[in-house]
């Protein structure tokens, strides 16, 4: 329950930065990627991380914790959007009002942020990746988007390698080109 999964995320940050010259990792350069319920707590990891009370947690200055740029794939971003499809369920993630509406902890601390989405995805609502982008816009945040015309939830790179042996609706030529454009956006913002 949440803020656990913002800790282990804060921990992950602090890790790896620790630990990238012996792992040869450009410390600027540290992407937060989350698809789904991992898009939410990347969406609400990028509203907090600057926050006194996650760098206290963790005894280290909030730079270490910094995203240098996030990708939301599919997320789910605020809990009145279509998913989760009850109040108790959502209850079982946090209690915390702050924490079920990540739109509402957009600022101007906020990583450059890359996110895309299907209009047909039945499981979350691409109503939620609109008002996410629509709050990075307002803060002047450097987003990117790709809104898709049709797909699943849950495609990835909707191509073989993540399809497997799904069936062909998991293969999608069209939306699997959102990695592409990600790499040319992240090669930009880097």
């Amino acid at each position: 329950m949440f803020p656990a999964p913002i800790y282990e995320v804060a921990a992950a940050f602090k890790y790896v930065r620790k630990n990238s010259e012996e792992w040869q990792i450009d410390p600027n350069r540290i992407t937060l990627v989350g698809f789904s319920a991992g898009g939410h707590l990347s969406a609400v990891y990028n509203g907090v991380w600057h926050q006194s009370w996650l760098s206290e947690k963790l005894g280290v200055g909030s730079a270490l914790l910094q995203p240098n740029a996030t990708v939301l794939c599919y997320p789910v971003i605020n809990f009145e959007l279509g998913w989760p499809y009850n109040k108790q369920y959502a209850e079982c993630i946090t209690t915390s009002l702050d924490f079920q509406q990540a739109d509402q902890l957009v600022n101007e601390h906020n990583s450059p942020t890359f996110i895309w989405h299907t209009v047909t995805d039945k499981t979350v609502p691409i109503m939620n990746s609109l008002v996410y982008y629509e709050a990075l816009v307002k803060k002047y945040i450097f987003c990117e988007a790709h809104f898709y015309h049709k797909g699943n939830h849950g495609l990835s790179l909707a191509d073989q390698i993540t399809a497997g042996e799904l069936t062909n609706e998991y293969l999608n030529k069209h939306v699997a080109s959102w990695l592409s454009l990600c790499l040319e956006w992240l090669a930009e913002n880097f």
